[in-house]
């Protein structure tokens, strides 16, 4: 481990290197920084200024756009796999490890409304993740009744069988169908976020049909959307962010943004580390499912079991895309629920 810096007093835009390209990861305050790398090469930038530090600006490309990045002073090392971590200094960590009015608990916990009721958390909305329940009226009176008392949702449309990059048209066109009522079915609840799953499927698509096809049905699709409705594309089988990224890049609309799946990000799929979709994915990351697993199947475990480092990732998330919001995926959202608290993301329930 090297240290790269002093506490920062305002939050620094710094440089992530990855497979050599670069990407933009937000260190906000009271963090003291660290760097874990395989060193290539290293260099020195000038001397630290009389005020503890020195910042050197040029242009980079990032994702095909330029901006301007201040780099703090001291050594700067360039790897094919740099990581970008932190940990609480005195005095800053607590607010920025703060989830408050950021927590909502899945459906899939049939208790999970209830337990948002108790905890003050939000609901993510599951019932019609099961496409047909969209044809039920029933499905949605009782997704009301279990709306009441909770006052922000996410909604989780329907995904099986449904891919917006489908070769066959009339697939796709079942995909839009189902997505149109979901999000018809979510605006009638009052709801005004939703979850979709991208569709990207291993050794079927190549990586640039996929990324090409779905910015076509995306920016077809928002047209179609309430103008109001925001829509986050959630990792499930891609093995990097880069498709998803450059998907959310190619649409160019704000109201599409990214949903980051921790535990799936840790599968058999995932040839990226969790803690590596962070940084690439932070400018669009709206929303991050937690879960966890040990590394190969989807078991969507407590937080704290499993091979994630949980805490990195949601420190680093806190810091990256500090808007974003967090659904905890279990099937009984009580253990993790209290995890967090005993580590002070939330107040314990009493």
């Amino acid at each position: 481990m090297k240290k790269t810096g002093n506490n920062f007093k305002k939050r620094e835009k710094v440089l992530e290197f990855f497979n050599n390209s670069i990407r933009i990861f937000l260190i906000s305050g009271g963090y003291d920084t660290y760097i874990s790398y395989k060193k290539l090469f290293s260099f020195h930038l000038p001397a630290i200024s009389a005020e503890g530090r020195t910042v050197l600006r040029f242009m980079v490309p990032i994702f095909g756009k330029t901006a301007p990045v201040p780099l703090n002073g001291g050594f700067l090392f360039l790897a094919k796999c740099a990581i970008i971590r932190g940990r609480p200094s005195k005095g800053g960590g607590r607010m920025a490890r703060s989830l408050k009015d950021k927590l909502y608990l899945s459906g899939m916990d049939g208790q999970a409304a209830a337990l948002a009721r108790r905890w003050g958390a939000g609901y993510e909305i599951t019932a019609f993740c099961y496409a047909p329940m969209l044809d039920t009226p029933e499905t949605a009176r009782q997704v009301r009744r279990d709306m009441e008392g909770v006052d922000r949702f996410w909604f989780h449309a329907p995904f099986a069988e449904l891919t917006p990059c489908a070769i066959d048209p009339l697939v796709r066109q079942v995909a839009e169908k189902r997505l149109l009522q979901a999000a018809g079915q979510a605006a009638d609840l009052g709801v005004t976020r939703m979850v979709c799953h991208g569709g990207f499927i291993p050794h079927v698509y190549y990586p640039e049909w996929y990324v090409e096809q779905s910015v076509l049905f995306w920016r077809a699709l928002l047209d179609k959307l309430p103008e109001n409705m925001t829509v986050a594309l959630e990792n499930v089988m891609e093995p990097s962010p880069e498709t998803l990224v450059q998907i959310a890049s190619g649409v160019d609309d704000p109201r599409l943004g990214l949903c980051l799946d921790v535990g799936h990000a840790n599968t058999c799929v995932s040839d990226t580390p969790p803690l590596e979709w962070i940084a690439p994915m932070s400018p669009w990351l709206r929303h991050v499912h937690l879960h966890s697993n040990v590394g190969d199947t989807d078991l969507h475990q407590t937080l704290g079991e499993g091979s994630i480092p949980m805490e990195a990732v949601l420190d680093a998330v806190l810091r990256a895309a500090p808007e974003a919001t967090f659904t905890i995926e279990n099937q009984n959202c009580r253990p993790s629920l209290i995890w967090l608290a005993e580590r002070g993301y939330i107040e314990e329930h009493t």
